[in-house]
């Protein structure tokens, strides 16, 4: 199902990176530059085309948030004259900025499962659209930027810190997340928020979330909800699967959103420092600003219409 697929897609390739060598840091950049991105009903993912990587261009990508390294399928990998199995440090093209010296992992099949790369897109009944992304553009290349998310416009766009060349669609403050880098010590990392469900718990009582672009729901797992309290009859549910729970809200911050739908699943293999996963169903909802350096990330609400 969708929700075991994204999960070992994310967490078996996470395996992966911490294996590569600590050689691997975030780039450095110039910027700004804006990308027109695609999402979609169907997984809500941020697709990213005409990439280029290596010797080759026209490359979708799918912006994850939620991944240490930038990562490329093996048929990619040659396309782009990558030849390093595991590990390469090249060029990567975003709009008309190039990037020297990125780090990408390329990804053997025994590791992470093909069908990882593959995203089905909407349509008719029985006629939806399957497509092969490349890979995935991860936390060894954003964190170098300062990036602007616009779910309304569809478009991302990569600033270099302490020059933000995009202003907010509204002049009200905005809301902020405080977040933490883990394992920035090797030159990949992930993004940790503390949220908590409203209905649920002691007052107050918090999740540690994967602030994760690359899965469109939001999810905790079995254990967490047990820690929380959840009724037993949901936690029954979950050992054929996830389960959608609506709650009377989730907080990450500054940010509510009521009620809000989280999955609960045996499926995310998740333990400390991580609960589960901050998804696309949440942040959708906002103009994100993620700011590395600054270690927040600012949020401004869309109008209803808008997502």
């Amino acid at each position: 199902m969708y929700y075991k697929n994204m999960f070992q897609r994310l967490f078996s390739g996470m395996a992966v990176f911490f294996i590569l060598t600590a050689g691997a840091s975030a780039v450095a950049a110039e910027g700004p530059v804006t990308l027109p991105f695609e999402t979609h009903a169907s997984n809500g993912l941020i697709i990213l085309n005409d990439v280029g990587i290596g010797a080759g261009e026209h490359f979708t990508f799918i912006l994850d948030t939620g991944t240490n390294y930038t990562i490329l399928r093996p048929e990619s990998a040659v396309k782009a004259g990558l030849t390093n199995e595991k590990f390469n440090k090249t060029r990567i093209k975003l709009g008309n900025m190039e990037i020297t010296d990125a780090g990408v992992a390329v990804i053997s099949y025994k590791d992470v499962p093909e069908d990882k790369f593959k995203v089905v897109l909407p349509g008719e009944a029985g006629k939806e659209k399957e497509i092969k992304v490349d890979g995935y553009l991860g936390h060894n290349v954003l964190s170098a930027f300062v990036l602007d998310i616009d779910f309304a416009g569809k478009k991302v766009t990569f600033n270099k810190p302490g020059n933000e060349s995009v202003k907010a669609p509204k002049e009200t403050k905005p809301l902020e997340i405080p977040i933490e880098i883990l394992n920035d010590k090797i030159g990949g990392g992930e993004i940790r928020v503390k949220a908590s469900l409203i209905g649920v718990g002691e007052e107050g009582e918090g999740m540690n979330l994967l602030f994760d672009t690359g899965c469109k729901e939001t999810a905790i797992s079995t254990a967490c909800a047990k820690r929380l309290a959840m009724p037993e009859e949901i936690l029954a549910e979950t050992q054929n699967g996830a389960v959608g729970v609506e709650m009377p809200g989730l907080q990450a911050g500054d940010c509510v959103i009521e009620p809000f739908t989280i999955t609960v699943s045996s499926d995310v293999p998740v333990g400390k420092p991580l609960d589960g996963l901050l998804g696309i169903d949440f942040l959708s909802h906002y103009f994100v600003r993620i700011d590395y350096a600054g270690k927040k990330i600012f949020l401004w609400q869309l109008e209803e219409e808008e997502y």
